[in-house]
């Protein structure tokens, strides 16, 4: 039992270094209300978004408040870690212990819910699991990588029940909440960094807040020298080495990937028209290929049909906008993007 007991706290992760914007106000706004009033306020609590938006760091935030009360019992665990402490209690035959550990928490915190899916058996003993701990007035907080009607094979009865209490989700940070993130960690790495310089970070690292902890950490290690001072060509040369780095999707698999999706030809793509089934397509290209690809505003508008940088900035933000209120075009790019990341 103790190889499966719930898995340490970081306890940086807190509200308080948890910045909000736009982009994740609700869940921040629900998670507090989950912290100060347990299996009243939102119950169960599901969050979903994008790889390292913040989802882990809100279920840390909740427990290290939670563990501060008196005769709160939290438990926080990974999807993965309810998986293989089933497996392995199938093999030991100790259901007791095994449902005593998970339905006598008074908070119940898991984490990437989405890979329950490839196992039936360990599906069934969570669904009793939220059962017991639902009736019992006993709050539920899951988070997920996609919202609960998108994890392919679950059951309708757990979808249903995710649907219960709160769904919300986390979109990507806009550059004014990516700025913020950067000054905070700036602050906690205890490096200077102008508000220009915070605002170049935020505008070339387009991905997840891990992605900007990375270039922080980056910046910190270049800064020893200077003693933690960190000029506007020191920040350009950091982060121009990181993007160079990076993993380059090339343009034409980003259109041959959107091709199929839509089912709308490369040439369409690349043509003036302009109709809806082809101007999102395309918008979602120039999106993709400013995010993913090594090239520059002019070479994108150039390979798509001799648009200028402008009409992708256009297209960029646009798509931006609309995922933000359409959680179905969200979601696709999720996947589309990871594809092609590991393709």
């Amino acid at each position: 039992m103790d190889n499966f007991y719930p898995l340490p706290i970081p306890e940086k992760y807190t509200f308080e270094n948890f910045v909000v914007g736009s982009c994740n106000r609700l869940a921040h706004a629900a998670a507090v209300s989950v912290a100060d009033s347990p299996g009243y306020a939102y119950n169960p609590l599901f969050i979903h978004s994008a790889s390292g938006l913040g989802k882990t760091h809100l279920l840390h935030a909740i427990n290290n408040l939670l563990r501060r009360k008196d005769n709160v019992r939290t438990l926080y665990l990974s999807c993965e870690h309810f998986v293989n402490h089933y497996i392995s209690t199938t093999q030991t035959n100790n259901w007791e212990a095994f449902r005593k550990l998970y339905r006598n928490a008074d908070v119940l915190l898991i984490d990437d819910i989405q890979f329950i899916e490839n196992s039936c058996g360990s599906r069934e003993e969570f669904f009793h699991t939220f059962n017991t701990l639902y009736n019992a007035r006993k709050q539920i907080v899951i988070t997920s990588d996609f919202p609960p009607e998108s994890i392919h094979s679950l059951e309708d009865r757990l979808v249903s029940r995710f649907k219960w209490g709160l769904v919300c989700s986390i979109d990507t940070p806009s550059v004014e909440t990516r700025t913020a993130i950067v000054e905070k960690k700036a602050i906690s790495w205890n490096i200077k960094v102008s508000h220009e310089s915070a605002v170049f970070i935020a505008e070339n690292i387009h991905g997840n807040i891990r992605e900007l902890e990375g270039a922080i950490a980056c910046l910190s290690n270049a800064a020893k020298p200077t003693k933690n001072t960190i000029s506007s060509d020191l920040v350009r040369k950091v982060i121009h080495e990181i993007l160079g780095s990076r993993k380059s999707v090339s343009i034409e698999a980003v259109l041959e990937a959107i091709s199929k999706k839509f089912n709308v030809s490369v040439s369409q793509l690349l043509s003036k028209r302009r109709t809806r089934t082809i101007a999102l397509p395309r918008q979602i290209a120039m999106h993709l290929s400013r995010k993913l690809t090594n090239m520059s505003l002019v070479e994108i508008g150039g390979y798509l049909g001799g648009r200028d940088h402008s009409t992708v900035i256009h297209g960029d933000e646009t798509i931006l906008k609309k995922t933000k209120h359409d959680k179905n075009l969200s979601f696709i790019l999720q996947k589309l993007e990871s594809e092609l990341l590991r393709d």
